[in-house]
């Protein structure tokens, strides 16, 4: 097990950031960066670049499980934390997840009715998933009956993955008819994987022994000698093509009137990783029935000093490291879209979002939103979503003094916070009270051109 740290630490630590589902930027289609959601989208000019020397950025962190006010409770004046009530808020299955995404660069040109695009983005996708049960064991190993309990840790799940993404894309411009597609070269930098299908601990009424069942596979791939040595990384080994996949954004709009009906999937692909491949097998049945040592110290054969109890289990369920590592592949966590939008003038429209993820089961969200460009310099979105079990409030602002097009995105805006104190009235931090969800996404891009008269423009900078 110690092996096995410093690489997740250093995936962890490296890279640190995440990928989310994001459901304000599909509404802000004059900007490049909605091509990530939907590759039909059409931006508002013949030309949209976007150097390295002035990166976009994305960050993003979600729980699927909880708020972050959940458990914490106020009691004599101090904030206080009750992890019975944080368990009992929990699912089944939940996870959590954290990443960001580095846009380094994007070039779009208009060739007739078609669009053909590039972009080269530094990607982080990191998700843990974690069983409910993991937290129940606050409750003990007893049900109320004093029966033994069963806990079910099938739903821990991990999957680190630091990659970059290349990707040459293309859209075409019909009559009623918008058909867009990106295809993508991953280049996978460093990974853990971990993903049970059979992981639990049963306590048995017979003397209440533990029986623990265990099937599972820590994979990793990471810039690090069979040693497991990190101090012979050298920043070459973040730049090879060992780790090779390939990915697909696709996506199709149908306008009708002044409405518009868009279906779009992204983020499907996988990586094939073949640089220092390692796995950490977890594949044994093992009953613990506890260890019958009175008679022993009483007839002083033994002594407490040298029971090494917890030394032993832990032997037993050690991790065995596979001699024959071979290369294994990670799929990423794709997502699906589908938009209606109403162009009520040709400054301002209002659109509905569905979107659907897929990692532990299928998980639907919505968004409401609305957008209004004022002159030829500004335009602002507002949304309502619904994602993870939680309504939240975002936006979006586009600036555009000359050619330098400026945006902010987000799905969350902090409208509530709460101040936790200690018992002598200091603050120690500061929580939204609806905080399942926060991503932003902001940048600059550089636009030439515009793309239709103004007349059949709805958003002509």
């Amino acid at each position: 097990m110690k092996k096995i740290l410093p690489i997740i630490f250093s995936l962890i630590f490296i890279n640190q950031g995440f990928s989310q589902a994001e459901l304000t930027l599909p509404n802000v289609e004059h900007i490049y960066q909605s091509t990530y959601i939907n590759p039909a989208a059409i931006p508002d000019h013949k030309v949209s670049l976007l150097l390295p020397i002035i990166p976009s950025f994305q960050f993003g962190l979600a729980n699927t499980g909880f708020n972050f006010k959940d458990g914490i409770q106020q009691q004599a004046g101090r904030t206080v934390f009750n992890l019975q009530q944080f368990a009992d808020k929990l699912e089944k299955n939940n996870f959590f997840y954290f990443g960001n995404r580095i846009e380094l660069f994007h070039l779009s040109i208009k060739a007739r009715q078609s669009f053909i695009f590039f972009d080269v983005n530094s990607c982080i996708d990191s998700y843990i998933g974690y069983p409910g049960d993991l937290f129940q064991l606050s409750k003990g190993n007893l049900d109320a009956n004093e029966n033994g309990r069963t806990f079910d840790m099938s739903g821990l799940a991990l999957n680190l993955t630091h990659y970059n993404q290349y990707a040459v894309g293309f859209s075409r411009m019909l009559k009623n008819w918008n058909f867009g597609v990106r295809l993508k070269l991953l280049q996978g930098l460093s990974n853990a994987y971990f993903n049970p299908q059979n992981f639990g601990m049963n306590v048995g009424e017979n003397m209440y022994e533990h029986t623990f069942t265990n099937s599972a596979t820590l994979y990793t791939s990471a810039p690090i000698d069979t040693n497991f040595n990190t101090n012979s990384v050298s920043a070459g080994d973040y730049f090879n093509f060992k780790n090779i996949g390939f990915g697909t954004d696709f996506g199709v709009t149908y306008t009708w009137r002044k409405f518009r009906f868009s279906v779009a999937a992204n983020n499907i692909g996988m990586i094939n990783w073949r640089n220092n491949p390692r796995s950490f097998e977890f594949s044994k049945d093992l009953k613990y029935e506890g260890l019958d040592i009175v008679p022993e110290i009483l007839n002083g054969s033994q002594d407490l000093e040298n029971i090494q109890i917890a030394d032993s289990v832990a032997q037993q369920l050690k991790p065995r490291t596979k001699d024959n590592n071979q290369p294994y592949t990670t799929w990423l966590v794709p997502r699906g879209y589908f938009m209606v939008k109403y162009d009520i003038t040709p400054k301002f429209l209002v659109s509905a979002t569905f979107v659907a993820e897929t990692f532990k089961g299928i998980r639907p969200g919505g968004s409401l939103a609305a957008q209004y460009k004022f002159g030829r310099i500004l335009s602002l979105t507002a949304s309502s979503s619904y994602l993870y079990g939680d309504i939240v409030f975002g936006g979006g602002i586009v600036l555009k003094p000359g050619p330098f097009q400026l945006f902010v995105v987000t799905d969350n805006i902090p409208f509530q916070l709460t101040r936790y104190v200690d018992a002598e009235g200091n603050t120690k931090v500061i929580l939204p009270d609806r905080a399942k969800a926060f991503n932003i996404r902001f940048g600059m891009n550089l636009v030439f051109g515009k793309i239709l008269p103004p007349k059949k423009q709805a958003f002509n900078y």
